[in-house]
């Protein structure tokens, strides 16, 4: 029987380094590949580290003490593969990595401490370890949940913070948290719970791995919102770019990294019409605009980086007027799914797709 890649060079590296917490180092590539999409444990690209920490502050459940273990987790386990020539060939240098470490490093302690930066699962689960609560034991979290649910408004607005002004329909849904994840469902009429949070969420979320943020946003959408989202994607700007870079890009050369060729570069801004400072851009970081759009297609699986060429990914569709309804709105949500963990400015979302995003933002894991 195959074993989790994860559960493997957790084990390895611990193995060998006793100061690292175990517990930790599994939260952070789980939630690394979980949440955003990073399926291979040895590969790290620029700006991978800090992704990984930004996570860790704002939305990893802490299960263990992620504040103290886990930085040092991190450099311990970047090291470990560095020194035995285990890191992926696709990965940035080992020194540019421990440098990244270095400076995200200094302020995460302020930044995982910033509550007003939590997400809704992390401030759910920090509320239930503060009341005393062992987070593993299913039945344990599902009691506290039941018992949130029986609160008023106002008593409710303590432990919310900030997501009770953000996310005013939290106030009054009703709370099912399982396996680090919460969500908020309409409430039942007379306060009947019929289902336990293992059982609702097992059903809201059929689909393992990284699907898992793509099933929960889907299953906010149905009757009329279904439809309206559908229409939304059918029109959406973003998608039609990036469908029209990925088609683009089929069948050229990458990198031995996987990424894209300089001279692809120079001719994508054309394509995307991005205002470069350089005349001809040869780096991602000339072209960030055109560069972000291949990584979206990537991420989504509309593209696939080969070796030695790019290929058609599991989602690439011709045209969103002629494909089923149900698997536009699959790719679209996986597209704003992306967008909702990104950190950096990004353009402006036409309302229409701001809408949709907020619409499903009380699904938060």
């Amino acid at each position: 029987m195959l074993r989790d890649p994860v559960d493997v060079v957790v084990d390895d590296v611990s193995s060998r380094h006793r100061e690292v917490c175990r517990d930790c180092l599994w939260e952070l590539l789980d939630g690394r590949r979980v949440h955003l999409h990073a399926d291979n444990p040895r590969r790290w690209r620029a700006g991978d580290v800090r992704a990984v920490l930004e996570l860790t502050a704002t939305r990893l459940v802490d299960y263990c003490d992620l504040p103290a273990h886990a930085v040092p987790a991190l450099r311990a386990y970047l090291d470990d593969l560095s020194t035995r020539d285990t890191l992926h060939p696709g990965s940035a240098r080992p020194a540019a990595l421990q440098k990244e470490l270095d400076r995200e490093g200094e302020t995460f302690p302020e930044a995982i401490t910033d509550r007003s930066r939590w997400m809704l699962a992390k401030t759910i689960y920090a509320a239930m370890r503060e009341d005393g609560v062992d987070l593993r034991d299913p039945q344990a979290t599902d009691r506290w949940a039941a018992r949130f649910t029986q609160l008023s408004p106002a008593q409710r607005e303590p432990i919310l913070g900030h997501l009770a002004t953000e996310q005013p329909g939290l106030l009054v849904g009703e709370l099912f948290a399982a396996d680090g994840i919460a969500v908020f469902v309409e409430p039942l009429p007379h306060g009947e719970r019929t289902a336990t949070s293992t059982e609702v969420l097992d059903d809201m979320l059929d689909r393992p791995g990284p699907e898992l943020g793509v099933a929960a946003a889907m299953a906010a959408l149905s009757g009329a919102n279904r439809l309206a989202a559908i229409l939304v994607a059918r029109d959406s700007e973003l998608l039609a770019h990036l469908l029209t870079v990925s088609h683009w890009l089929i069948g050229r050369t990458t990198t031995t990294r996987g990424g894209l060729v300089p001279a692809d570069i120079t001719a994508l801004v054309h394509i995307t019409g991005e205002t470069t400072a350089a005349q001809r851009p040869r780096s991602p970081e000339e072209a960030p605009h055109s560069s972000r759009l291949v990584r979206i297609a990537e991420e989504v699986g509309l593209v696939v980086a080969g070796t030695p060429r790019w290929a058609p990914g599991p989602r690439l569709i011709s045209d969103p007027e002629d494909v089923d309804g149900d698997v536009l709105l699959d790719l679209w949500v996986a597209v704003l799914d992306v967008l909702s963990r990104e950190t950096w400015a990004r353009p402006a979302a036409t309302a229409s797709e701001n809408s949709a995003l907020n619409a499903g933002s009380a699904l938060n894991w």
